[in-house]
């Protein structure tokens, strides 16, 4: 494994590590979680983070496994739960800028129609 440029936590077990510009996550030993590398990685909130590949927004779990794919142009964390108990997502399309929201499995709960996410 290449040496990590930077080293921050995560989760419990796991670190965020920067590599040859890219973000991926590491276990205690130094060796990588997956294959994934992102451009940026946020902090682990409500037991998700918020990645980015390819300019575009997806969201991983405390274990590094992507739940949803980069595939939004942006995404905000909610405080709040669906009725199944997943976390509701703010989320904007890239085709038309449109906000809505969606739970962490990619669910839609209010469909796309808002010019902000405040308006959501």
């Amino acid at each position: 494994m290449n040496t990590a440029e930077e080293k921050r936590p995560f989760s419990d077990k796991l670190w965020m590590v920067k590599i040859d510009g890219k973000w991926g996550l590491a276990d205690e030993t130094g060796q990588l979680v997956g294959d994934s590398l992102w451009s940026a990685i946020r902090p682990l909130s409500q037991g998700f983070a918020r990645v980015v590949r390819g300019g575009y927004w997806g969201l991983i779990d405390e274990n590094g496994k992507e739940v949803l794919p980069c595939q939004w142009a942006n995404l905000r964390h909610t405080t709040k739960l669906s009725p199944d108990g997943r976390l509701r997502i703010l989320a904007r399309r890239d085709s038309d800028g449109k906000w809505g929201e969606i739970d962490s499995a990619g669910t839609m709960i209010h469909p796309f129609l808002w010019p902000n996410y405040q308006s959501v």
